[in-house]
């Protein structure tokens, strides 16, 4: 049995219709298979009004209250710096006491698609360097946030 079959769907609705404040469902699946990777189950959900959200659940106990409250202090420093390209946050507990009786995330979706590179993909080579500006700008905004010594 796996971490995500503990996960009661019927519950992760019921705690991102309480996030939202509307009755939500499930989006790309993920009532039945949850994006997943090293930390997280990340069910994906949507609400009457098309509000889109990922709802991030720790796979395992290892992830602490003070990870996670970590994460929520650098993504409030992020929005109060106003950079942008990182999902904003929507929702969060830090306990178990909740509809899902676990500590979760809950950010805004961030629709897109997995990036192919090579050297005939994404065809002009001008579309390589604006990928590359936007990573950069992206990472240079981060590191500012970093360098202000800000408090998360």
């Amino acid at each position: 049995m796996t971490m995500s079959d503990l996960i009661e769907s019927a519950l992760v609705l019921k705690e991102a219709s309480f996030i939202l404040g509307s009755s939500c469902h499930f989006i790309l699946d993920t009532d039945k298979k949850p994006f997943h990777g090293g930390e997280c189950f990340v069910f994906a959900l949507e609400d009457e009004v098309n509000t889109r959200i990922a709802l991030r659940i720790p796979r395992s106990d290892w992830v602490s209250a003070q990870q996670i409250e970590a994460e929520i202090n650098l993504r409030k420093a992020i929005r109060r710096e106003n950079i942008n390209g990182v999902q904003e946050l929507v929702g969060f507990s830090l306990s178990c006491k909740n509809h899902l009786g676990s500590p979760y995330l809950a950010l805004r979706w961030a629709d897109g698609v997995p990036l192919e590179w090579s050297t005939i993909y994404p065809g002009e080579q001008n579309s390589h360097r604006d990928i590359i500006r936007a990573v950069a700008k992206v990472v240079v905004d981060l590191l500012a946030v970093q360098k202000l010594g800000m408090q998360f």
